[in-house]
């Protein structure tokens, strides 16, 4: 589903930000969309704890794990030696 693929964008981007709530909106409507929303959160190992924000409930509130921005940069650089390599292989 497109939703997921966007909101573990959004946290991984947080990560990076070092926030450590985010607001996700899903509106209120049939609540398929706030299942799905919530199935990935109780699933995401960077997200502590969520809830539905008690003033809208068309709203999810998260909290990240700001410990997780370190296994996240470290891919990242793992993947960024591995290509400056092949860059010098290649040149």
């Amino acid at each position: 589903m497109y939703a997921r693929l966007k909101v573990t964008e959004f946290i991984n981007d947080n990560l990076k930000l070092k926030n450590r709530f985010i607001v996700i909106v899903h509106g209120i409507g049939g609540g398929v969309l706030k299942h799905e929303i919530h199935d990935l959160l109780s699933k995401n190992k960077k997200v502590i704890d969520y809830k539905i924000y008690n003033n809208n409930v068309g709203c999810t509130i998260a909290q990240l794990n700001l410990n997780q921005l370190w296994n996240l940069l470290t891919k990242i650089d793992k993947s960024d030696i591995i290509n400056n390599k092949i860059k010098k292989s290649e040149g």
